[in-house]
């Protein structure tokens, strides 16, 4: 435990007793306390080591059993302290010893001192949430009453004492003795028992009489109660110090130099332990955060760094009898708590409880079987009826949400049933999903249209209203063989959003270019000429498809490019027609003047400019030069870098020089001829408009952020718009339980989820919620069976909507649900002040 605090002092306080008493007016229906698997589908346990619980006497504990299950549900057990134990001194004389004091080479505890508390044990462990309780003890002396390594008497007499409480905790039926190897009484300058001392044989001898010790005392443990759980708030974790993240080649002498013995201690438990006795490694360690991996690292450091400190014998046993557990501190989350103090966790994503969900998830995942949870003196579990610690708060008081947020981390679905239990008898249970109606799948003939979630379909933002642009695509479509083509597989479209929300135009189909050669993996251009609306800033790609069973559709290659062909003519004031002077080669209309080269074998003229210095401005215009001349221009170069051009409007103009526009930063519109292409492109328009643009040197600004799509069609059914079910108007922060009921035949999976919307788009949580699985065991089919999931709604979204994927045979599969449910069983989380979210200060 904590040494920070007068651990003596507290652990002494008594309270008187009070009667013995059965509990009775839980919380909630019985379904409350039903087994349930805890996050990960294994059976993981709480048990609380807290100050107002172990300083206080059993008959106390019993008679308060009832508040355990109400005020702190996420626990299994408590740690259970004995007090005012009459026992024999070495001089013969009768005293009485706490349950911190049981190791002495004097004071001998026996069955007729503790067996008065028998009864009370008993009752206790049949109680809900406290059926895990252990006896605690402490597995250090108090101060000055060390055990000299080679005292014979003293070890046999502590032995002796162990042996007592074994028999205690096995006939009240309890799973076992916590103990706490912490030196208190070697604090403040005394020796400690796990350390060589001056007192002690040489080191040599006493590691052998360290590991002779631990077979001795648990020998006798073992031999009253042969399958207990010994829960250690640490073991080999103590030296994670010596074993330096493993990065020391030599721990053990690395320790032993240290002058350590625990370790030798337990190898001697070790010994003696049998098959049917479980060793809990509690690792306690409070400062630790999720954020850094603590618990993570506590785990790898348990289940492999330490086998360098096992003997090899024991290694066998060490890994199948031992569980790796840890704890948490629940003053660490206090509102009070000192942000410069190493017992504070600070907030995340503005929010300490946020910081406790991350700490608790990731331990419980860890965690073989064990967690176990601690609070000294900043807080009470609930008000002990006969005024026990009665001027403290509750820890809920001290840490307002901190039960809500323990729950959902280790038991949603009991909170859930807890909750549901609760409305219920106030009759304020409320099903928002009743007027939702069943449904079946099964496969059917029909073909089926896949799309991308609209958040994932690949878009071009910040555009603006009046540009063009060419949106292109690469499509195959394969058939059921895989081998041949299906037309019309693939459905293209393309829609517009303004500041991330749908407009009101519907979605443009792109069109496919069937009538081209395939290339030779089968792939066919598709694209589409679009104009920005007025209401619109970003272009949006459906590349969906509509499959038969066992056909695909895949898309790569898209662009979004600059489309400078004009949606409309370009009209030009016309001051003069075209001349052209063979003999100058001179070529001019009154505001363009640029030279020309007749080709005398096709009767065509080649015009060029003098790039930056060409005359001219506005719109240079040749549509009118064959019938003014009675010459065509089909070919241009050196009309680089004119910021007078506006728009090139050259209908004959079959080649280019290469860049021959470039720097014309003005140009709006452009019309050229088919010119040709490079080779390995294909004669299709979009790819011959997009070369052509690109040939004139203007700027083709191309925008994709997009990975190949590949829809197909693998028996998958998704529920259908008319068979959606959704509940709107949730509020960010509230509390749901989310179910329903399956019934299922033949092969196949199928993926429940809950989700959210808000405005109706999609919206993610930061929490990862479960699928929605079946509570029952799927050991017939077409029968009924049920599963619920416990969300909180996310910061964006009013509804929560299922959402239900399942893989079909035709004639074979067939899936039907029915029975949604959707309860409030929740408000969002207290909100904390302030000086209660305040960061630590990290060096």
């Amino acid at each position: 435990m904590n040494t920070r605090c007068s651990a003596v002092a507290a652990l002494c306080a008594l309270t008187a007793g009070s009667v013995l008493a059965m509990s009775s007016g839980f919380f909630g229906e019985s379904e409350a306390f039903a087994p349930r698997a805890t996050p990960g589908g294994l059976d993981k346990k709480y048990v609380g080591l807290f100050f107002d619980v172990f300083n206080t006497t059993p008959s106390n504990v019993l008679a308060n059993a009832d508040q355990f299950a109400e005020h702190a549900p996420y626990l299994d057990g408590v740690a259970i302290g004995l007090h005012d134990v009459l026992v024999t001194a070495g001089d013969g004389s009768v005293v009485t010893a706490q349950f911190h004091q049981i190791m002495s080479p004097t004071q001998r505890w026996t069955r007729d001192a503790v067996k008065d508390q028998l009864p009370y044990l008993r009752e206790i462990v049949k109680k809900p949430h406290l059926e895990e309780s252990l006896l605690l003890f402490w597995m250090s002396p108090t101060r000055g009453h060390r055990i000299r390594w080679d005292d014979d008497k003293g070890w046999a007499n502590y032995a002796e004492n162990m042996a007592t409480v074994a028999w205690l905790a096995k006939q009240a039926g309890m799973k076992g003795l916590m103990l706490d190897p912490e030196e208190y009484g070697a604090q403040g300058g005394q020796l400690a028992q796990y350390i060589h001392s001056h007192e002690d044989p040489p080191f040599p001898e006493t590691a052998k009489l360290a590991r002779q010790r631990g077979r001795e005392v648990f020998s006798r443990i073992f031999a009253e109660f042969p399958d207990p759980v010994i829960f250690s708030l640490w073991c080999f974790k103590k030296f994670f110090y010596w074993l330096e993240q493993g990065r020391q080649p030599y721990p053990g002498n690395y320790a032993d130099d240290s002058g350590e013995l625990l370790q030798h201690f337990l190898n001697g438990m070790l010994d003696v332990l049998p098959s049917e006795a479980r060793v809990v490694e509690g690792t306690e360690h409070y400062s630790g955060s999720a954020l850094d991996y603590s618990y993570v690292n506590d785990f790898v450091g348990n289940a492999t760094t330490v086998l360098s400190l096992v003997a090899p014998e024991n290694v066998s046993k060490y890994r199948s009898q031992f569980y790796y557990g840890n704890t948490h501190y629940f003053d660490m989350y206090k509102m009070d708590g000192n942000p410069k103090s190493l017992w504070y966790a600070g907030p995340v994503d503005g929010s300490r409880l946020e910081h406790m969900r991350l700490n608790f998830e990731q331990s419980l995942r860890v965690a073989t079987k064990y967690v176990w949870l601690y609070g000294e003196g900043s807080g009470k579990l609930f008000n002990w009826r006969d005024g026990h610690y009665d001027k403290k708060k509750t820890w809920e008081e001290v840490a307002p949400g901190l039960t809500e947020t323990i729950m959902l981390v280790k038991d949603p679905l009991g909170l859930a049933s807890q909750r549901r239990a609760a409305l219920q008898k106030e009759g304020k249970l409320v099903n928002l999903a009743a007027d939702a109606k069943g449904f079946v799948m099964e496969r059917s003939a029909d073909e089926r249209e896949f799309h991308q979630e609209e958040e994932k379909m690949p878009s071009a933002k910040g555009l603006k209203p009046g540009e063009r642009y060419y949106v292109s695509v690469s499509v195959v479509e394969h058939a059921a063989d895989n081998v041949s083509f299906r037309d019309g597989a693939a459905i293209p479209r393309v829609f517009w959003r303004k500041d991330g929300r749908r407009t009101a135009a519907k979605p443009m189909p792109m069109k496919v270019y069937r009538d081209q050669e395939r290339t030779q993996k089968g792939f066919l251009p598709a694209g589409l000429a679009v104009e920005v609306p007025a209401d619109a800033d970003e272009l949006v790609c459906d590349l969906g498809a509509s499959l038969r069973l066992g056909e695909h559709v895949c898309y790569l290659r898209l662009e979004v490019s600059n489309l400078l062909d004009p949606a409309k003519p370009v009209k030009t004031a016309r001051s003069a027609k075209w001349t052209f002077d063979p003999a100058t080669k001179t070529f001019s209309d009154g505001v363009w003047t640029l030279s020309a080269t007749l080709d005398n074998k096709t009767g065509t003229l080649m015009a060029r400019g003098s790039d930056e210095n060409t005359v001219g401005s506005g719109v240079l215009d040749f549509s009118t030069v064959k019938a003014d001349t009675g010459y065509a221009v089909t070919r241009l170069a050196n009309l680089r870098r004119i910021p007078a051009m506006t728009a090139l409007v050259a209908p004959d103009v079959t080649w280019v020089a290469s860049g021959c526009l470039a720097g014309c930063s003005n140009v709006t519109s452009v019309v050229v001829g088919d010119m040709k292409v490079p080779p390995a492109a294909t004669n299709a328009p979009s790819t011959v408009r997009v070369a052509r643009l690109g040939s004139l040197g203007l700027p083709n600004k191309c925008q994709t952020g997009f990975r190949t799509t590949d829809h197909r069609h693998k028996m998958f059914a998704h529920m259908r718009p008319e068979q959606e079910v959704r509940v709107k108007g949730v509020k960010p922060g509230e509390l749901y339980s989310v179910g329903l009921s399956m019934k299922r035949r033949g092969p196949g999976f199928v993926f429940i989820k809950a989700r959210f919307r808000g405005n109706g788009e999609s919206v993610k949580s930061k929490e990862e919620f479960p699928s929605i699985a079946m509570s029952q065991p799927r050991v017939e089919e077409d029968v009924w069976r049920s599963g619920e999931v416990v969300v909180r709604v996310p910061e964006g979204a009013d509804e929560i909507y299922f959402d239900i994927e399942a893989e079909i045979t035709e004639g074979y599969s067939r899936f039907e649900f029915r029975d949604f449910k959707v309860y409030k069983i929740g408000e969002p989380l207290p909100v904390w002040p302030p000086e209660a979210l305040r960061e630590k200060e990290r060096k």
